[in-house]
C-alpha cells in the first residue's frame, strides 16, 4: 500500500486501534497529530509501545520525548555518531504485523505541513530484526536523566535551521560555535563541545564533518600532518599536493579545512615545479624552519612559533603568507598551531581576545592565549580516540571559528 500526506493521520489511527505492540523509529519526534493518536490508543487500550528518536539538530522536542517516555519506552539517540535519519513505523498484532517505510518522521510535519509518502508491507521480518539491533546498539530503554540532558542541550543550543525547517519546530537562536569553545572549562566539556559543533555542521547541511572517518577535521588534520613530517616536500604527487596545501579533491578527503591554498598561485607554482632549483631551494628552507617546530619541545612555544612565521612569511622571499604559513605550521604542530585565514580570524579574534586584523602580528599572543584556556591545559583521557583528539586539539580550534561567509 502506497500512502500519501494527507491519507497518514487516518490511516495511523486504523493501524493503532488493531496493533498490540508499536515499535517507531524516527529521526525526530514533535507533539503533532502522530504523538496525539499514540496517547489516545495508548490510554484507551493500554498499547505496548517503544520508540527510538534521534536528535541531531536538536528538532526533536523535550516535552515530546517526555510524553513517549510516559506511554511507553523511549530509546533516545544522542546524535554523537553517525546521522539517525530512519522513519519506520511496525505495528504487530499476534501473528499479523505490517510496516511503514518512507520519508514521513515522527513530527508534526510529518503528519501534516510536509509532503511525505509512506510504503506499507506485511514483509516486516526485515525491518523488526534491523529494529532489534537499533535498540540494542543504542542502549535500549533511556533513563529519565537522558531526557534532562538533552533537554538542557536543546535549551542552551535551539534548534538548528535546518533540522527546524525539516520537523516543523520554531528556531530557538543557535547558539555559535565559537561560544561552544569559549565555554569549555575542562577537557571533557572540550570534547563535549567538539560533538556539538560536529552536529551543529551536519546541520548546515555541508559536505564534511568535525569528528568523521572522512571528510572532515580529524582527518585532514590526520592526513596532512603525515604529509607536512615528510623530510622532503619536493617532488610530492598531485595527492600529497592537494593534502598539504587544501586543494580540493572530489576522490578523498575535504582537504580545505584549515584554510585553502587555492587562489596562492604562487605557493601553488612553488610546489608543482619543485624540481626546480629556485624552487627546490625555497622548499628545503621552509621545510627546515618547520623541522624546527616539529621538533621544539613545549616551552619554546609560543615564541619559536612567531619566529618560524614571520620567516616564512617574511624572510624567505616565498610569497607564502599568514595563511598559508599558519597552515603549513598547525599541520605541521596540530597540538600546538592554529590557522589563521580570511574565515578564521574574526572566529579567532572572539574567542582568544584579540582584534582580526592583529592575529598575523600578534600570532605569539594568540597562542599564550590559547595555550592558557582551561581545556588545553587539562590531561587527556587514556582511551585512543581521546589521545588522537588531545593531540590535535589547537588545529581542531579551526572547527568552531571557521565562517564560511
Amino acid at each position: 500500500m502506497f500512502l500519501t500526506a494527507d491519507k497518514l493521520p487516518r490511516a495511523f489511527k486504523d493501524k493503532l486501534a488493531t496493533a498490540r505492540r508499536i515499535d517507531i523509529a524516527s529521526a525526530w519526534a514533535t507533539f503533532g497529530p502522530g504523538l496525539d493518536l499514540l496517547c489516545a490508543a495508548h490510554k484507551k487500550r493500554g498499547k505496548k509501545i517503544r520508540a527510538i528518536i534521534g536528535t541531531f539538530g536538536n528538532a526533536t522536542d523535550p516535552d515530546a520525548l517526555e510524553r513517549l517516555q510516559e506511554i511507553g519506552k523511549l530509546c533516545l539517540v544522542d546524535g554523537g555518531g553517525p546521522l539517525f535519519h530512519p522513519k519506520i513505523y511496525i505495528f504487530r498484532n499476534g501473528r499479523t504485523s505490517s510496516v511503514w517505510i518512507g520519508s514521513a518522521n515522527f513530527t508534526r510535519a510529518g503528519f501534516g505541513r510536509n509532503e511525505e509518502v509512506v510504503y506499507e508491507t506485511g514483509d516486516c521480518e526485515e525491518a523488526l530484526k534491523w529494529f532489534e539491533k537499533q535498540w540494542e546498539d543504542h542502549g535500549g530503554r533511556s533513563p529519565v536523566s537522558k531526557i534532562d540532558e538533552y533537554r538542557k542541550r536543546h535549551k542552551r543550543q535551539g534548534v538548528s535551521r535546518t533540522a527546524a525547517k525539516l520537523a516543523g519546530q520554531p528556531e530557538q537562536g543557535l547558539m555559535s560555535r565559537t561560544e561552544l569553545l569559549v565555554n569549555a572549562s575542562s577537557w571533557q566539556e572540550y570534547l563535549a563541545a567538539l560533538g556539538q559543533c560536529n552536529e551543529l555542521w551536519m546541520a548546515e547541511g555541508v559536505k564534511w564533518t568535525v569528528l568523521g572517518n572522512e571528510y572532515s577535521y580529524v582527518h585532514t588534520i590526520d592526513k596532512g600532518k603525515h604529509v607536512a613530517h615528510r623530510k622532503s616536500w619536493v617532488g610530492l604527487d598531485d595527492q600529497e599536493r592537494a593534502i598539504l596545501l587544501g586543494l580540493r579533491d572530489d576522490v578523498e578527503g575535504a582537504w580545505g579545512l584549515l584554510g585553502t591554498l587555492t587562489r596562492a598561485t604562487e605557493v601553488k607554482a612553488v610546489f608543482a615545479t619543485s624540481n626546480e632549483a629556485q624552487n627546490r631551494e625555497s622548499l628545503k628552507c621552509v621545510r627546515e624552519i618547520i623541522e624546527r617546530v616539529i621538533m621544539a619541545p613545549d616551552r619554546k612555544f609560543p615564541d619559536i612559533a612567531e619566529k618560524a612565521l614571520t620567516q616564512i612569511r617574511d624572510e624567505g622571499g616565498f610569497g607564502f603568507g599568514v595563511g598559508t604559513a599558519t597552515r603549513l605550521l598547525t599541520l605541521a604542530r596540530p597540538d600546538r598551531m592554529v590557522s589563521v585565514n580570511s574565515k578564521s580570524r574574526v572566529g579567532l579574534a572572539e574567542a582568544f581576545g584579540l582584534a582580526p586584523s592583529t592575529l598575523g602580528k600578534n600570532y605569539g599572543q594568540l597562542l599564550e592565549n590559547l595555550y592558557t584556556a582551561p581545556w588545553y591545559r587539562d590531561p587527556p583521557g587514556l582511551a585512543k580516540r581521546g589521545l588522537q583528539l588531545w593531540n590535535m586539539r589547537a588545529a581542531l580550534v579551526d572547527s568552531f571559528v571557521y565562517d564560511p561567509r
